[in-house]
């Protein structure tokens, strides 16, 4: 008891201080980044302290102990706001490329000093301004499997020979700088360049075929197409309900036309039946309420007209 009313206590902090623009009670407000045209002018991010946040609860947060069950990342290039949300997924370790440690509060933001590189479960996406025109409408989704590329790294092409949701980090850290979400083939958010000394690069969906970038916005180089550039960061503190397993739709009872005279029933056989017809028994007799008694001497359940 006393554990839960210190969770309770240190959720009721949070949410003074970080619910103001959360989507809803269930989410708290752990980052916000006004992204500039170029990371540290021109330096890059190579540290959590180096990123300008104008929000930052995430010690706030992993301090109270208060667990979480889903991130969200919400991006608003100037009309346009996606916001994608996945189960918590786990840290990689860079040295053997096996799972790590969960992800917590200040590792949902930046990954300046920490690698995603994995696929995400309950993939869910909903562009919830600027798509007036259905433009966006393919990158809604609810309940998928994603995967999401973060790392400080300089990284390489897929098999596919372009930069997209196949990509792979090399051994450069603090080099150029991914934080990108993917559905099943395609980009729904990347920010990349952040640890790199040119300008920034981001974008909701593909980047458009014909320009100078890849499928991920990958040396797109574009901050400055944008006036407004924001991203924020979001963890879910109420586990989602379980789906409830449908209820089996009751099975009607056969029916049978088996033609049958007026002292006879229908077993389940589909056959006529006359329980007269058996010396000393009757169906009252001998057999349960709804029976007969059978010709082999078993009761047998009577059936629909």
């Amino acid at each position: 008891m006393a554990r839960f009313s210190k969770i309770v206590l240190a959720l009721a902090m949070l949410v003074g201080t970080a619910f103001a623009a959360a989507p809803s009670a269930e989410w708290t407000h752990v980052y916000s980044l006004d992204i500039p045209e170029n990371a540290n002018n021109q330096k890059g991010w190579d540290k959590r302290k180096d990123i300008p946040y104008t929000i930052d609860n995430c010690k706030n947060f992993d301090d109270s102990g208060v667990p979480f069950y889903k991130v969200a990342y919400e991006m608003i290039l100037d009309g346009v706001t996606v916001w994608t949300e996945f189960r918590k997924p786990q840290l990689v370790d860079n040295d053997d490329g096996t799972p790590g440690e969960m992800m917590t509060a200040c590792t949902s933001g930046l990954p300046v000093d920490w690698t995603y590189n994995t696929n995400v479960q309950g993939l869910a996406v909903r562009v919830t301004n600027g798509n007036e025109d259905g433009s966006l409408d393919d990158l809604e989704r609810e309940g998928e499997v994603g995967s999401i590329e973060f790392w400080s790294n300089c990284y390489g092409k897929g098999e596919d020979g372009i930069w997209d949701h196949l990509d792979h980090p090399d051994d450069r850290v603090d080099c150029y700088g991914s934080m990108q979400v993917h559905h099943a083939t395609g980009t729904v958010m990347a920010f990349n360049a952040w640890s790199y000394n040119l300008l920034t690069e981001m974008g909701i969906g593909d980047c458009p075929p014909g320009g100078s970038c890849h499928p991920d916005w990958t040396f797109a180089q574009n901050a400055n197409d944008y006036d407004t550039r924001i991203l924020n960061v979001y963890l879910k503190t109420v586990a989602d309900a379980p789906t409830p397993s449908p209820t089996p739709k009751p099975t009607d009872p056969p029916t049978y036309t088996h033609p049958c005279e007026e002292d006879e029933v229908v077993l389940s056989d589909g056959s006529c039946y006359n329980p007269s017809t058996v010396s000393g028994m009757s169906a009252s007799s001998v057999c349960s309420a709804g029976t007969v008694k059978g010709k082999n001497g078993d009761c047998v359940k009577l059936c629909a007209d």
